[in-house]
């Protein structure tokens, strides 16, 4: 699997104002209910990027996804291939995922992605576990690592949600909680009415998810549960180039999508120096303003 490097972003953010959704805390399966929605697209235009993309769905779509009832999350990320990107949401309930979803590709919210981006694979999924079970997540995950893989059930219908949470926390206690830089990890499916299941990680840093793959390859641990012999779609791993939590959405503050770029070396000496000689000036024009009195009196 090849990795996109970090990238550099334009250092803005976006105003959501206020909005219906609220949380202190993202979320978290089964404990609270989350139904995501992810879209893989092909980018389709030579001189547009992954980071483009992302660019233009954070001033755009961003802001209008966070103002949605329900809304808990909007992500995007690069997918290690450098003509494709993954866009994430996480509403309340199916029906507000999905109006989030028709609102996006209707047209409702035009922007420079339009006519550049191409649909892979998408679905809505509900979260049946997500770990750590005790951590309030309320920061945003941007320029960290996002792992997703997207499968098909050869039989959807003998599938049963309730009956995966045990073994992937099993999963979590054997290999993601022992793994340097691990930050989350999330596991859904539409199943047994569809066909789709799609679980991601995030961890801080490509060489953690090297370390996470090496544990797994040397540890022989096995998934523990249900057997559901299923067809792997898609396998990604990028940088996250937006994230979105409804724990800052409701605010009037702006929520940041994008690493705050450093200010410019000389812009503190400038505003110093200016300063400087506008006092300077001043005590001038004040010395020559007495000594004339001085003079004339």
């Amino acid at each position: 699997m090849k990795f996109t490097s970090a990238f550099s972003l334009l250092a803005y953010a976006i105003k959501v104002g206020k909005t219906q959704a609220t949380c202190e805390c993202l979320p978290i399966p089964p404990a609270s209910k989350s139904v995501q929605s992810f879209r893989y697209y092909n980018i389709t235009d030579p001189n547009w990027t992954a980071e483009q993309a992302m660019e233009e769905a954070a001033k755009t779509i961003a802001p209008q996804f966070a103002k949605m009832s329900g809304f808990q999350r909007y992500t995007g990320a690069a997918t290690g291939d450098n003509q494709l990107v993954l866009f994430m949401s996480s509403f309340d309930t199916a029906e507000q995922a999905k109006a989030a979803q028709d609102a996006a590709s209707n047209g409702s919210w035009p922007n420079a992605n339009d006519g550049k981006l191409e649909l892979f694979a998408a679905a809505v999924t509900e979260g049946y576990a997500a770990f750590p079970q005790d951590t309030c997540f309320t920061e945003s995950q941007v320029g960290k690592m996002l792992t997703t893989n997207l499968y098909k059930y050869q039989d959807p219908a003998s599938v049963d949600p309730t009956l995966l949470f045990p073994p992937y926390q099993d999963w979590y206690n054997e290999l993601y909680s022992k793994t340097s830089g691990f930050i989350m990890s999330y596991g859904s499916t539409n199943a047994p009415a569809g066909s789709d299941s799609f679980d991601w990680k995030i961890m801080e840093s490509e060489a953690d998810v090297a370390a996470y793959e090496k544990l797994l390859a040397e540890s022989n641990y096995a998934w523990t549960g249900p057997d559901y012999p299923a067809d792997k779609v898609i396998e990604t791993a990028g940088t996250i180039g937006i994230d979105v939590l409804c724990t800052d959405a409701h605010t009037d503050e702006a929520a940041d999508v994008s690493p705050q770029a450093p200010a410019p070396a000389t812009s503190g000496g400038f505003a110093t120096k200016k300063f400087s000689v506008t006092v300077m000036l001043g005590a001038i024009t004040f010395m020559w303003y007495y000594l004339s009195m001085v003079m004339w009196w």
